[in-house]
């Protein structure tokens, strides 16, 4: 599955490039943003996006990205204890973005992301009697925004967008119980798999060229 996905990346990446150097100037865009969880899990995520593309015309631009996420302070509970799960994730994505002028230099747009996140996180909790492994893997990415750009030097924008970011990944949980019976080791093992998809409000500022 990561192969698929990076292999598309890179070929949107290049069809991309091939394009605009026969009919449309390069465009590229940077941000940082911030996102707060409004699911179960009160997460935070930091993100920061770079996204080179296509500027098709004065009022569309069609990129492909790649970015980093932080998340933090999000709850997750077992029966036996409660942690706080910090991780990060790479995620690889598509990204349209349609502008329209209004004045001499404000331009409103509405734009989406939408591509699958790489996560790679382990974490192993010691408890009393028990053991718990936690395995996280990728899952969907997906940004759809609404912002306005500002100009501010020649072919230069500076932009705000304010999003809705819905972030999945996997967790895949081994819990070990342990008992002393008679010198002899008695115990169980519990296996699971959870799919999660965390949604959050997100604020975002960036420019583009």
């Amino acid at each position: 599955m990561r192969k698929k996905i990076l292999f598309t990346f890179l070929t949107l990446c290049a069809a991309s490039i091939g394009y605009s150097q026969d009919k449309n100037p390069l465009g590229f865009q940077a941000e940082f943003g911030y996102s707060l969880g409004i699911s179960n899990s009160k997460h935070e995520v930091y993100k920061f996006l770079i996204t080179p593309g296509v500027n098709i015309n004065d009022n569309m631009f069609l990129g492909v990205g790649i970015g980093y996420l932080n998340f933090s302070n999000g709850d997750y509970y077992t029966s036996a204890h409660d942690f706080k799960t910090t991780f990060s994730s790479l995620p690889l994505y598509a990204n349209f973005k349609y502008s329209t002028e209004l004045g001499r230099y404000l331009s409103p747009f509405i734009g989406v992301k939408a591509g699958y996140q790489l996560i790679n996180k382990n974490k192993l909790i010691d408890y009393q009697d028990a053991s718990f492994v936690y395995n996280y893997d990728g899952g969907i990415f997906l940004s759809p925004e609404i912002g306005v750009n500002f100009d501010f030097v020649k072919n230069s924008k500076l932009f705000l967008a304010l999003t809705y970011d819905c972030l999945g990944y996997k967790i895949k949980s081994e819990s070990s119980f342990f008992e002393l019976t008679n010198n002899n080791n008695n115990g169980s093992i519990i296996k699971n798999t959870t799919n999660k998809i965390k949604s959050g409000i997100g604020l975002t500022i960036g420019v583009s060229f």
